[in-house]
């Protein structure tokens, strides 16, 4: 990664922090922060950098971070990316689901269907329908009508999604004419 006015290797985070003092806003500066941290810091602009400051150290003044020289900026920088690597994010220390049965959709058949570890009844037209697409696992408009035997299959399916929103992650749909079905990925017990 070169500085673009002196033509130099930048290597470390003050470096960087002169790059980013010396580009101001600029596509060259966010490229240089991108890929001096790749581990995803996500500081992309003086904005970004500024929430990440203040996240890990709320003491300093938003107006005193876009003041700041660039020795100063690099030592924050080194502060913040020493405490996000210590501390994992918020999403992986979130509790997990105790099971696989807990997340999965089983499609149980006799109009039962299993949502994250628990059974609900589907009407005979869902029944049909899901146990079409089911059996089918990816199909067109024309496929999902004929297996299942009622000609207003996708407004049924849709119904079932909107009815358990769960299953969107379990069923995909296509988005227009065209673009690769009607998918899932429950699959039958």
């Amino acid at each position: 990664m070169t500085d673009r006015n002196s033509q130099r290797v930048i290597t470390n985070a003050d470096e960087a922090a002169l790059a980013f003092a010396r580009f101001g806003r600029t596509q060259e500066r966010n490229a240089l922060l991108l890929a001096l941290f790749p581990e995803g810091i996500g500081m992309l602009d003086q904005e970004k950098v500024a929430a990440r400051i203040r996240k890990h150290f709320p003491e300093v003044p938003r107006r005193d971070i876009y003041a700041m020289n660039p020795a100063q900026l690099a030592h924050y920088l080194r502060e913040v990316l020493k405490a996000e690597k210590a501390s994992p994010p918020e999403s992986a220390r979130a509790p997990k689901p105790k099971t696989q049965a807990d997340r999965d959709v089983r499609y149980l058949g006799d109009c039962r269907l299993r949502i994250a570890g628990k059974t609900v009844t589907l009407t005979a037209r869902e029944d049909s329908v899901l146990a079409a697409l089911v059996s089918l696992q990816s199909a067109s408009k024309q496929a999902l009508e004929e297996t299942s035997g009622y000609g207003d299959a996708v407004r049924v399916l849709r119904g079932l999604v909107n009815k358990y929103p769960k299953l969107k992650k379990w069923i995909t749909f296509p988005g227009k004419k065209g673009h690769g079905g009607y998918q899932t990925t429950v699959r039958a017990t």
